[in-house]
């Protein structure tokens, strides 16, 4: 730097975020690899399940919060680049001193990991609850019977240590979404996409032969979502003894392109609100 000029080094802020967007590329390329190869393995037997349903469920969702830090953390950089070209070199006015405030780069960069931390632990808590509960049935509303708004209630228990009423509020299934308490849920709508570990909400359902029971709605809690936002997910049944279970490509099933016309949103649980256990 000379001529008393003060300032970022741009050419270093530009090749420190070409090594973050680099190793984010080849960090993607590498989960890629491993995700083709998982689901097109021939390897079988329940040791092969369970390492598929880890990694998806786990290891991918953690690996590509990675991703997108590095990847935000260049795209900050690069930003941070342009200000400081912009301000060395706007007008006509003299140069004067310019340096990046570093409170603010960090507070980018802060506020940016902890969205993608808060993702992870919910990815992880969905993870274990699902743990505990596959292929129970779980009844924590009362209801005669299992019912679809148990699993999210059961979920919400888990995560919160409390009741669901206080959390999801209760209700037919369409309703736990206006009922959602916000301080435990923040409602995220249809038009972006899901995050695991939310919980996904339709006005009316499609329960093939049961149009009695459309109006009612349906809930799920979402366990994996596809790169293309597309969501996969746990639920239960009316009346059904097989417990909680993965809908087989639920996301891009009949059934799932026959209720997205009613799909309310989807309940991200506020991680600020776990059991401090939980997650971690």
């Amino acid at each position: 730097m000379t001529g008393g000029f003060y300032g970022a080094d741009v050419a270093e802020l530009r090749k420190l975020a070409g090594m973050f967007s680099k190793q984010a590329d080849s960090l993607a390329a590498a989960v890629a690899t491993v995700t083709n190869g998982v689901q097109s393995s021939v390897w079988l037997g329940p040791i092969a399940v369970q390492f598929r349903v880890t990694w998806t469920q786990k290891h991918s969702v953690s690996l590509q919060a990675a991703i997108d830090l590095l990847r935000t953390l260049a795209k900050t950089l690069l930003d941070q680049t342009k200000q400081q070209e912009d301000a060395s070199t706007g007008g006509s006015s003299p140069l004067v001193p310019v340096e990046p405030d570093p409170a603010v780069v960090l507070g980018s960069v802060a506020q940016t990991l902890q969205v993608l931390l808060d993702q992870q632990r919910r990815a992880e808590a969905v993870t274990d609850w699902y743990a505990e509960n596959k292929g129970q049935v779980v009844d924590v509303n009362g209801n005669p019977g299992p019912d679809c708004p148990d699993v999210p209630e059961s979920y919400a228990q888990y995560l919160f240590g409390v009741g669901y009423q206080q959390t999801l509020g209760g209700g037919n299934a369409n309703q736990l979404w206006g009922n959602a308490n916000p301080d435990y849920f923040t409602q995220i709508p249809p038009t972006e996409k899901p995050q695991v570990g939310d919980i996904i909400c339709w006005s009316e359902n499609r329960v093939p032969g049961r149009p009695d029971l459309w109006q009612y709605g349906h809930v799920a809690v979402v366990v994996s979502v596809d790169p293309d936002g597309t969501p996969h997910f746990v639920e239960e049944s009316t009346g059904s003894d097989a417990g909680v279970s993965v809908t087989p490509d639920s996301g891009n099933s009949p059934y799932f392109q026959s209720v997205r016309p009613y799909l309310q949103g989807y309940l991200r649980p506020n991680v600020d609100k776990f059991q401090s256990s939980v997650g971690q």
